[in-house]
């Protein structure tokens, strides 16, 4: 349960640090406010992989990613009306593009992540069987 939580921490805090950035990039003003508001579907987002997905990611199918980006495109629908972020029509249809660029960035970089945890725990093998 702790690792989970862990996980889901993690994802959370690298969502909303590539919404943050990618927002001061196209020069939207941030406020405690929205950075809350962010932070809230960052947390949604990490949760709802968690469960749609419990394992890696790549095994599943390209529908269920589809759906899963698809809900939180809902999220970002839901978030502007509740959170009043003023979005027009072409924003709210230009955001899936975002949603799709946030979660391209995320793979990369958790891939990156998974390749330099591999290789550390194959060398930790390697030292193990060296030292019998």
């Amino acid at each position: 349960m702790q690792s989970k939580i862990k996980k889901i921490f993690q994802l959370t805090s690298m969502v909303f640090t590539v919404i943050v950035l990618m927002q001061l990039l196209l020069g939207n003003e941030l406020n405690r406010t929205i950075l809350y508001e962010y932070l809230a579907c960052s947390i949604l987002a990490a949760m709802l992989k968690h469960i749609f997905f419990r394992g890696i990611i790549f095994e599943f199918s390209i529908w269920r990613q589809l759906l899963y980006l698809f809900i939180v495109w809902l999220f970002v629908i839901t978030g502007n009306f509740l959170f009043h972020w003023g979005m027009s029509m072409a924003s709210i249809f230009a955001s899936p593009v975002m949603v799709i660029m946030i979660y391209l960035v995320l793979r990369l970089f958790n891939y990156q992540l998974e390749k330099m945890e591999v290789k550390k725990m194959n060398e930790l093998l390697k030292k193990k069987r060296d030292s019998r």
